[in-house]
This record gives C-alpha cells, sequence and structure tokens, in this order.
C-alpha cells in the first residue's frame, strides 16, 4: 500500500512539472507604463553562450525587444523572431529599474543577469514615466515566444493590459448587454 501511494506522489509532482517561462506583464498604471518580469529559464532551451553585454533600457513593440539596463550573459535563441507586441517601432527608454538585469535583443538573443544558473527566479519592475500604450505602441493581448533546442523548450510571454478604467467599462458594457437580453 504505501508502494502505491508513493507511487501516485512521485505521479503527480511529475504530471505538474512545467516548462519554465519568463513572463513579461505590462500595464498602464495611471500616466505611466510598468512592466514586471518574473519567471525562470531552463538554459538548455537557448542556443549557444556569445557573451556579456550592456542592456540598452529600452522597448521596441515590433520587433519584441525589451530590455532592462545592466550587463547581461547573452545567448542565442531558436525563434527566428520575438513575437511583437504591438506596432510601435521608436527605441523608447524605461525611467526606473529594479530587480535582475534581462534583454530581449534583435539577433534575436535573450540576455539573463550574469551568473544565471537553469531555474534560477528572475524578478525585475520597469515604469516608463508619462507613456501609454497608444503612445509607445503597445496592442493589448498575450504574446508568446517558444524557445525550443535539443528537445527542451521554454517560453517567453509577454502579456500587455489595458488601463484598470477600460476593464471596468467594458465589464460595464457587458452586464448592459446582458440585462437587454
Amino acid at each position: 500500500m504505501k508502494k502505491r501511494i508513493i507511487l501516485a506522489c512521485a505521479a503527480g509532482l511529475l504530471v505538474q512539472q512545467a516548462n519554465a517561462e519568463i513572463t513579461i506583464f505590462l500595464q498602464e498604471v495611471g500616466t505611466d507604463i510598468k512592466a514586471t518580469v518574473s519567471g525562470d529559464m531552463n538554459l538548455d532551451a537557448l542556443g549557444a553562450y556569445f557573451g556579456d553585454y550592456g542592456a540598452y533600457n529600452a522597448i521596441i513593440p515590433s520587433i519584441g525587444a525589451i530590455a532592462s539596463p545592466g550587463t547581461v550573459n547573452t545567448y542565442y535563441i531558436s525563434a527566428p523572431q520575438w513575437t511583437a507586441y504591438g506596432p510601435g517601432s521608436s527605441f523608447i527608454n524605461w525611467d526606473t529599474h529594479t530587480g535582475d538585469s534581462f534583454a530581449c535583443w534583435t539577433d534575436p538573443a535573450l540576455g539573463l543577469p550574469q551568473g544565471y544558473a537553469s531555474g534560477d527566479p528572475l524578478n525585475a519592475t520597469l515604469t516608463m514615466f508619462n507613456q501609454s500604450f497608444a503612445s509607445v505602441g503597445i496592442s493589448e493581448g498575450t504574446f508568446v515566444t517558444t524557445l525550443t533546442n535539443g528537445g527542451v523548450t521554454d517560453y517567453l510571454t509577454v502579456t500587455t493590459v489595458p488601463v484598470p478604467g477600460t476593464l471596468a467599462l467594458m465589464g460595464l458594457g457587458f452586464v448592459g448587454l446582458r440585462r437587454r437580453r
């Protein structure tokens, strides 16, 4: 009986095991844009390491590029390009940054904090003052880039959400439509 319970628990752990993923959550907060970066990466899902570079501290939605300041270990990725998350093609800098440095370069390549090891947690917050999704050219939605190397797959997901007031108005609109019916 004990063996069955142990095997069932082990099977449950295997089923719940997920690929690593970096998530970048972009949100309009008042008159600013805030980015929250979290997750982890399996270095085996990346291509060859090609050096340490200073991240350029900017966002360019049309090419899927986003970076925080600082020096990063840079790796090639298997995707032909990052998934774009809007039409904005201007190089716009972040005004503040806390936490880990990272970069989605246009090579395409992924920059991770110096000395990063597979599975280490990534956490960063970036803020751009007096900008909106419209002014920067960010579209609303979820945009995923799949990274695969040697049978190992990881993901980089950019999720953008509108101003909280916009969501509330949309919710009221749906309530009004529902009441009409």
